[in-house]
């Protein structure tokens, strides 16, 4: 499945503003976590720790939340190669609009 990184971003940042207790901290590199049965801590570069109910790792591939979890190295070449763009629908010839 592919999901724009805004798309996947949106829904995340809707619901850090609607939760009352919920902070959103922007520029913040995280460099790890530990968990229990109760609470996830999170380190960042600058030596803070953040405490909370949950953790959502949504920065890509690369991220370190997604290192820790899944711990399965760096990511590797497919051998495929992917051109991105974006362009108006009534640009795209009909028999290439499908889903």
């Amino acid at each position: 499945m592919v999901v724009h990184r805004g798309d996947l971003h949106e829904p995340l940042l809707r619901a850090c503003r609607d939760a009352r207790q919920s902070d959103l901290i922007a520029g913040t590199s995280v460099t790890g976590y530990t968990q229990n049965a109760a609470q996830v801590t999170v380190t960042t570069r600058d030596g803070g720790r953040f405490t909370g109910d949950v953790l959502i790792g949504a920065d890509g591939i690369r991220f370190v939340i997604r290192a820790q979890v899944v711990g399965d190295g760096e990511p590797r070449a497919s051998g495929h190669t992917i051109y991105r763009s974006v362009i108006p629908m009534t640009s795209v010839p009909e028999d290439l609009r499908w889903n």
